[in-house]
């Protein structure tokens, strides 16, 4: 025998189990933790196509992805207060004004060119340090 081989030292079975059972815990309570790590988020809905001149409506709801939408009066902190802009093909932005419903804010716009139009969600939610979060949706016509 070489040198080398005489070096080199092997796991006990058990010992090797021992560690594959923790690694096998770990990776799954890595996997369990990150379907905790989804969070809330304002959804914008509204169809994808439209035609010019023709009214369009969008729905804003607040819920975490799969889920039902949460009351409006049990939406978290300020996130009611959000603000919802269009955005149009000539890149005008537009604040547009909200309706409240029992679980969702409603609001309309009707556009006036052919073109891509998004809508746009923003809010500085205080109890997140004032943070500035957005999303949007584009749509085309």
């Amino acid at each position: 025998m070489n040198a080398k081989a005489h070096s080199q030292k092997t796991i006990p079975k058990d010992a090797f189990n021992s560690m594959k059972n923790k690694l096998t815990l770990l990776a799954l309570a890595l996997l369990l933790s990150v379907g905790n790590a989804l969070a809330h988020a304002l959804w914008i809905q509204t169809a994808s196509v439209g035609k010019v001149g023709q009214k369009q409506t969008v729905r804003i709801s607040y819920a975490e992805p799969g889920d039902k939408p949460e009351k409006i009066a049990d939406w978290y902190s300020d996130v009611r207060a959000f603000e919802l802009w269009l955005i149009g093909p000539d890149q005008q932005k537009t604040k547009l004004t909200t309706v409240p419903g029992d679980d969702f804010f409603t609001a309309e716009f009707t556009p006036e060119k052919e073109g891509v139009y998004t809508v746009a969600t923003g809010h500085s939610a205080k109890d997140l340090g004032a943070q500035r979060s957005t999303s949007s949706t584009p749509l085309r016509w």
